[in-house]
């Protein structure tokens, strides 16, 4: 509960109008606090809820809505090949999920109080009031910040990008890379020696290709206000690294002059738009929630459509042996994705991060499967992806292919360092605790309380060095991290370093559910997941690896232990896990991503 809901209650408590009743200890703890004394529900937890939110989204498409005599995944596809289905559901998720966990626990209350008086509901989430017939009073809603969009900026860039293709020649025949990535991050060289600009997910595999004459790099603008965009000057050029590519912007500034696409395109956005409106009619309950975002987040389907009809013009121009690239499940390189496996063109996908329960883009029931919405292969880091996308989702064993991660190709080199050439002021014998924060907008109490736990830590325990790394996408939210440290009354150490430098150097990882926790493993550190209400995304408290905090005094506990030598010893567990979270640690995990993409052209 924020600020003005606390207020709120308060003041009907003091009036005695009210008894109040909580869904989450923590809420009970905090209005205790307060002087409000309340009664926990006993009911469903947050995590049962958001899993049983998470099954109606994968379900949802497959619902026939009266007014449109079909399945809401067919009455928004673009043709029998095109599904954009599959990519809005992450985001309807994303966006809903909180929401419905308080419409659920809504009605459990009202069928066990609702005959004992008026029922007065304190939420965060005014569209609650569009779903219950109830008095609603909402607080402020703490939502994602959005990338900053300089709308006449990005304008400029594409142009620029646009223009600067058309004197790029055509490569034909090539495996073509598709490649989002223009903001440099600090990385270490492949020899641990020095520190380079570069993509930290594929930079390495791109090392190698800038030799090869058989690839090539297309390279996209993500959606506009995706994110903040670098310097002008950053976006017209690749990475130094990057020899053979071409500008999608080109093809997509023709695509815009092909009036026979646009007239296909318009026709598509009538049509979806009043499908879902149709649909809206005479929905019931939580359905028409889904319905009015969908509705809502219709023009991204309509972008989507217009890429996928372009990417097939793309590739009857190119003749690629295969194409794809890293979040291949995207708005952004699904659309070709799709348009390739139209045209029997091989196509691939490789895992650049954690892939979670979830995550639903990467989960898929048996009924998904005749749309294939599948690329020909998948790489990932290990079995225990596959095992995540075979047996939990439903990817033919044959659609997958374990190869390594190859970002791992520079962890021996890295631990080869002394630590002070790695981190200048590292001072020797001190104990250093990483924390690895994520860009949780969707959970903003969680996300505050992550970080005031850890920074509390600091202040409490002196001795110890707590290094702050934030996640890339939140390279703008220093006054979210420097108000915090303000609240606790410390000085934070935010380090925008290299990942797996600061990973080399550390003793001790704390996260919620980062991929930085399983890469902690392959230094051989601690991993501490502070989950306060049992989710445990990443299933590293569930798998055995990770000692669970669940509140501040039990990462206190924890930290100190592990320092005194005392915690459990699951070193075994620990190497059991990483045998199959990553294929071999062995500095060749890019060869075996270049194999695998060449022997789809052979095939």
């Amino acid at each position: 509960m924020d600020a003005t809901e606390i207020a709120e209650v308060r003041s009907a408590f003091a009036r005695n109008d009210i008894k109040v009743l909580t869904f989450e200890s923590r809420v009970q703890e905090s209005l205790k606090d307060q002087g409000i004394s309340s009664a926990l529900f006993e009911g469903p937890s947050k995590s049962e809820l958001i899993s049983e939110f998470m099954q109606e989204i994968l379900e949802f498409g497959h619902k026939s809505f009266a007014e449109l005599h079909s399945k809401l995944i067919d009455t928004t596809s673009y043709s029998e090949q095109f599904y954009p289905w599959f990519m809005i559901r992450n985001k309807l998720f994303l966006d809903l999920h909180e929401l419905y966990v308080e419409y659920r626990w809504f009605f459990l209350a009202k069928k066990d109080h609702g005959n004992t008086g008026q029922l007065q509901i304190f939420s965060s989430h005014s569209a609650l009031n569009s779903l219950v017939r109830a008095e609603v009073i909402s607080g402020d809603s703490v939502s994602r910040p959005r990338a900053k969009k300089e709308p006449i900026k990005y304008a400029l860039v594409f142009l620029a990008r646009f223009f600067l293709g058309l004197f790029k020649p055509i490569r034909k025949g090539q495996h073509i890379f598709l490649n989002s990535s223009f903001v440099a991050h600090k990385i270490f060289s492949l020899d641990g020696t020095r520190l380079i600009d570069g993509d930290f997910y594929y930079g390495y595999l791109q090392d190698e290709l800038k030799e090869s004459s058989d690839f090539s790099n297309l390279l996209m603008l993500k959606n506009y206000g995706a994110v903040a965009l670098p310097k002008f000057k950053d976006c017209l050029k690749p990475f130094k690294n990057i020899a053979n590519f071409q500008f999608y912007e080109t093809f997509a500034g023709l695509g815009l002059l092909n009036v026979n696409r646009l007239q296909r395109i318009f026709s598509y956005r009538n049509g979806l738009k009043r499908n879902i409106s149709e649909a809206l009619t005479n929905a019931q309950g939580f359905d028409s929630m889904i319905l009015n975002q969908l509705l809502k987040a219709s023009d991204l389907l309509v972008v989507s459509a217009f890429r996928y009809d372009l990417g097939l013009a793309i590739l009857k121009k190119l003749k690629p042996q295969s194409i794809g690239g890293d979040d291949e499940l995207t708005f952004l390189k699904y659309p070709l994705i799709a348009a390739a496996k139209q045209l029997g063109v091989p196509s691939f996908g490789l895992q650049h991060g954690g892939i979670s329960s979830s995550n639903l883009n990467y989960s898929f029931l048996e009924k998904d499967v005749k749309y294939d919405p599948f690329p020909d292969v998948t790489m990932t880091w290990g079995d225990y992806v596959l095992d995540r996308l075979c047996k939990q989702s439903s990817y033919p064993e044959g659609k997958v292919k374990v190869v390594g991660q190859v970002r791992t190709d520079v962890v021996k080199p890295l631990l080869e360092q002394p630590k002070s050439s790695i981190l200048t002021d590292y001072k020797e014998g001190e104990t250093i605790v990483l924390f690895a924060s994520q860009p949780i907008y969707h959970q903003p109490e969680i996300r505050k309380r992550l970080l005031m736990d850890v920074l509390t830590l600091q202040k409490n325990h002196p001795s110890l060095r707590v290094i702050i790394k934030p996640h890339p996408n939140e390279k703008n939210d220093m006054s979210f991290f420097e108000g915090i440290a303000k609240e606790v009354g410390v000085k934070p150490e935010i380090r925008f370093d290299d990942l797996y430098g600061l990973l080399a150097v550390t003793d001790i990882m704390i996260t919620y559910y980062s991929t930085a926790g399983a890469e902690a493993l392959y230094f051989n550190k601690e991993l501490l997941v502070v989950d306060y209400n049992g989710i445990d995304s990443a299933n590293y408290i569930k798998d055995g690896v990770a000692r669970h905090c669940e509140d501040y005094n039990t990462l206190e506990e924890t930290v100190k232990s592990v320092i005194d030598g005392n915690a459990k010893d699951i070193s075994e567990t620990r190497k059991n896990y990483l045998n199959r979270r990553v294929y071999s640690i062995d500095g060749n995990s890019r060869f075996r991503v270049i194999e695998g993409i060449r022997a789809l052209g052979k095939n």
